[in-house]
């Protein structure tokens, strides 16, 4: 089932219900997976009127901190990795680029978010379980008829 959106004034009046839900503190155990080992720091605000707060983390440190400050580093610090689209003659033919002109072959794409940090906490809520970052790549192909699910 697909969620309706919200509009702008419901946005409005939820703001400050979500901004007293991460103001509560979690404890768990902050991870660099860019820089394993490496301190990092970053400023970071939610909603619109906050102050920017400057955080500091050293990594595989216990911390006590903001829900938001949480669901952020586990769900918004990550970068994409690329890769290189097939060159113009490939498996269906030649590929063109948007204007119609054969592609050069140097096209990029995104693959996947590779996560830069982290926030092991067993305080998660159970409405909180996509915050917890994955690197699980679900492929379904067809055999004989069948679908099967590979992980």
């Amino acid at each position: 089932m697909l969620k309706k959106k919200m509009t702008e004034d419901e946005i409005k009046r939820q703001i400050p219900n979500w901004r007293d839900r991460d103001a509560e503190l979690v404890t768990g155990v902050f991870k660099n997976y860019e820089a394993p080992g490496q301190s990092t720091s970053f400023n970071y605000k939610a909603y619109p009127g906050d102050e920017f707060k400057t955080w500091e983390f050293d990594d595989g440190e216990k911390y006590s901190i903001p829900r938001g400050v949480a669901r952020h580093l586990n769900v918004e610090c990550f970068v994409r990795t690329y890769a290189h689209l097939p060159r113009e003659v490939g498996k269906f033919g030649v590929h063109k680029a948007a204007d119609g002109s054969p592609r050069d072959g140097n096209s990029m794409m995104a693959m996947k978010k590779v996560h830069r940090y982290g926030f092991l906490s067993l305080e998660f809520e159970e409405d909180e379980l996509d915050m917890i970052p994955s690197d699980i790549i679900e492929v379904t192909k067809s055999f004989s008829g069948k679908n099967i699910k590979e992980s």
